[in-house]
């Protein structure tokens, strides 16, 4: 019913908990947290296109009464006066960040993201109210996708962290081990490119490249 990155997402999300799904696309994810575990949600979207058949959807299912739609940009139209757990997905790095600057913290409890690009200046602008506290590779159609669950509070990192991931270099399996190889591979190819003339971007790819290769990974 959902692809595997929507899996990942909802594999994050405490049972019961009021969610807010922002950037819902069709809202197969919110679907299945009702069906599957018991949260309430709002669906929302900033397309009415996406948001109208994320309607059709929930009616398909019968739960037009549990899931709450809103057409939104980002959070401007959606009033949270209770805990719940944010969800943004299905967007850019860039977009994600003028959502979450917007954030009420008052009513946070996890806040979890999806992004589509730029993971290294998605850590460390979070990191700037947030904690990282569990973090997911997932390939879906074969493109990479992290998903991040985040807390309030302050946590002190290091540009290694940005870039690997403080909780995903600590993790190991196939998949996170594929991840890595694609950005090593992905490096070295860019770094066979660049002129010398740019020597500092090609130390900085190399650095990264060594990170990777000091890791662990049986």
């Amino acid at each position: 019913m959902i692809s595997e990155r929507l899996k990942a997402i909802a594999s994050l999300v405490h049972n019961g908990e009021n969610v807010i799904d922002i950037g819902c696309d069709h809202g197969l994810l919110d679907i299945y947290l009702t069906l599957h575990n018991n949260n309430k949600c709002i669906a929302s979207d900033i397309n009415k296109n996406a948001l109208n058949q994320a309607k059709k959807n929930i009616n398909k299912y019968n739960l037009e009464n549990k899931i709450k739609t809103i057409l939104s940009d980002g959070l401007n139209n959606i009033e949270i006066n209770e805990k719940s757990t944010i969800i943004i997905s299905g967007m850019g790095t860039s977009n994600i960040i003028k959502i979450v600057n917007k954030i009420d913290d008052q009513y946070l409890n996890d806040l979890i993201i999806s992004s589509h690009n730029e993971y290294e200046i998605l850590r460390k602008e979070l990191s700037k109210k947030y904690i990282i506290v569990d973090e997911i590779i997932v390939k879906d159609k074969n493109k990479f996708y992290l998903i991040l669950k985040l807390n309030k509070g302050h946590k002190k990192y290091n540009k290694k962290d940005f870039y690997l991931g403080p909780i995903l270099k600590n993790k190991n399996n196939d998949i996170i081990k594929n991840y890595y190889e694609y950005l090593f591979n992905s490096n070295n190819l860019i770094i066979n490119k660049i002129p010398n003339k740019h020597i500092i971007k090609k130390l900085n790819l190399i650095i990264k490249n060594n990170w990777i290769k000091k890791l662990n990974r049986k």
